[in-house]
């Protein structure tokens, strides 16, 4: 054997360890395993995000009808003196009261049921599945390398025998 075919059956032998070690090969058990656990990891982070936005829409519309009743309420009670006869004043505190309950009953509920923080928490776990996801992916890129380059040198070899 010349000293060419001798270097490059050393490193056939070298990857072959190589793959032997990760039990790579086109099909082999470990590969299916990452590819199944990357899928699995983004159809996760798939249904997060869709949580993570239904609560961002439930929390827009809560303050978005906090700035409404607040803004009802300053209406009126700035507009009192001006249109407001005496006689339908009772009418404009009513409505006041009743707004300010509403604020301040659904302030309350929302702060028990800790939405914010449940959407909080949704967003640090999508950030998880990310990074996850991104390792992965990273991984199989690595493996589809080695594997073509395994794949070359097989060739080559084959072909210089």
């Amino acid at each position: 054997m010349d000293h060419a075919a001798s270097d490059l059956l050393k490193k056939i032998q070298h990857k072959q360890i190589t793959i032997a070690t990760i039990k790579l090969s086109k099909n082999s058990k470990f590969k299916k395993n990452l590819i199944t656990h990357h899928d699995n990891i983004k159809d996760k982070r798939i249904i997060l995000f869709m949580k993570h936005l239904y609560l961002r829409r439930i929390i827009n519309m809560f303050q978005i009808s906090i700035i409404v009743a607040s803004t009802i309420i300053t209406f009126f009670e700035s507009m009192k003196p001006h249109i407001f006869t005496q006689e339908h004043d009772t009418n404009t505190q009513a409505i006041s009261i009743c707004l300010s309950t509403y604020i301040a009953i659904s302030t309350a509920v929302f702060k028990f049921i800790k939405i914010d923080d449940r959407k909080e928490e949704i967003y640090k776990m999508l950030q998880i599945f990310n990074e996850e996801e991104s390792l992965l992916n990273h991984k199989l890129k690595q493996i589809r390398l080695i594997q073509s380059q395994f794949d070359d040198e097989m060739m080559f070899y084959t072909k210089n025998r």
